[in-house]
């Protein structure tokens, strides 16, 4: 405020988290060379997202009746609005501001309308005449056009499945949804919806054994409380194929190495890791949405060594003082938990072998690595990594 009020103010954004961190100053300044006073309003405080409400409902819109009200009516079914009618209809509606303004095209880029870029992948998927899809070379997404009559125009919709990030991304016109699925109940109905205007419903059911995402997607659009106007099944139990996740021990920042980012981003820490720096380096890093939400216990007396369930007696390796593992009951597997201080946080990994039915499972925190043990090579060193940032190696030996 010319000079004398002054506002300073940084704002980091926590993507995995849901939050911002916000910082805010307040000085005031009567001579140009220095302020007066300087007051700190927020410090790293931490504020969270507020989701948006996108599931408004349309309560009781009659679509007749709002038509009639402007002097409008439609004569059979099927028949397109005015173009500036249709307008007026999505903007009373709410959704207005989410519509391209380019149409995405129906028009057929194959014999039946389905254009396949992914090699792994040889379907014949028969689509509906309003329709035309495609997927991509990353065989894990679908891209569809869906050409709704009445309001003269079409809508573009695509479902995006990242199998490596275990994220589905879902895109409705210029609106999209990122849910994280790793606590996702496979095989069940979800929705996304624009205003109850524009839904899409999804099911995903993961097949370990073969390798595989079936993936159903429905679109529905209601301009009216009662009915829907329109109501198509975009894919039903696609197969998709899963990728190979190369996490590959390579860190997602370029040449990274810790002290080079303490400098860059806490060139005064003194102390340790803050609790907002420690959430900023593991969102750069990308681990932020594989770490479980409540944080396992070891370093302490009271969470080292081991523990076990095993009825079975043998010698056990000597633990360091910042873990402590727990051996299952059938003997074949374990789960343990370390502490680094650097980081100032406790992670859980684990190992387990099924001989009865040849599976191998193993995890850093939420990410699991399946692995069958027909045809597995035995004596060869395997590693689930997370990044770079958490590695586990381990080698199978066949007696």
């Amino acid at each position: 405020m010319m000079g004398a009020l002054r506002i300073r103010y940084s704002i980091m954004n926590l993507e995995a988290e849901k939050q911002y961190v916000l910082n805010l100053q307040m000085s005031i300044c009567m001579k140009s060379s220095a302020c007066e006073e300087n007051l700190v309003l927020l410090e790293d405080a931490r504020i969270p997202k507020i989701g948006c409400d996108w599931n408004t409902s349309l309560s009781d819109f009659d679509l007749d009746k709002y038509l009639e009200g402007i002097g409008q009516q439609l004569e059979h079914i099927g028949d397109n609005l005015p173009a500036i009618v249709a307008d007026k209809l999505l903007e009373k509606l709410g959704v207005s501001m989410y519509m391209l303004q380019n149409n995405c095209k129906t028009s057929a880029v194959t014999v039946n309308k389905l254009e396949n870029k992914c090699s792994k992948l040889d379907i014949d998927l028969q689509l509906p005449d309003m329709m035309t899809c495609s997927i991509p070379t990353h065989c894990t997404a679908i891209e569809c056009c869906v050409s709704i009559p009445l309001i003269g125009r079409s809508v573009s919709v695509a479902v995006d499945l990242d199998a490596c990030a275990y994220q589905l991304s879902i895109t409705i016109e210029k609106f999209k949804s990122n849910i994280r699925l790793f606590d996702y109940e496979w095989g069940t109905w979800q929705k996304i919806n624009i205003k109850d205007v524009f839904i899409l419903e999804y099911m995903i059911d993961d097949l370990k054994s073969s390798k595989q995402f079936v993936i159903s997607v429905r679109m529905l659009a209601c301009f009216d409380s009662s009915k829907c106007i329109l109501d198509v099944p975009i894919v039903d139990s696609l197969m998709l194929p899963k990728p190979l996740c190369n996490f590959n021990g390579t860190f997602k920042l370029p040449d990274f190495t810790l002290d080079k980012w303490i400098n860059d981003n806490a060139k005064n820490l003194t102390h340790g890791l803050t609790d907002i720096l420690r959430s900023k380096l593991f969102e750069e890093l990308g681990i932020t949405p594989y770490l479980l939400d409540k944080e396992c216990n070891a370093g302490t007396s009271a969470h080292s060594g081991w523990s076990s369930d095993c009825p079975l007696k043998g010698s056990l390796p000597t633990l360091p003082d910042n873990m402590n593992c727990h051996l299952v009951k059938h003997c074949t597997g374990f789960s343990c938990c370390v502490n680094v201080p650097l980081l100032q946080r406790s992670f859980s990994f684990y190992f387990d072998m099924d001989s009865c039915n040849f599976a191998l499972t193993a995890g850093i925190e939420k990410l699991q690595y399946n692995q069958s043990l027909i045809n597995y090579e035995f004596g060869k060193a395997n590693k689930v990594d997370l990044f770079g940032v958490i590695q586990f190696r381990c080698v199978n030996i066949l007696f």
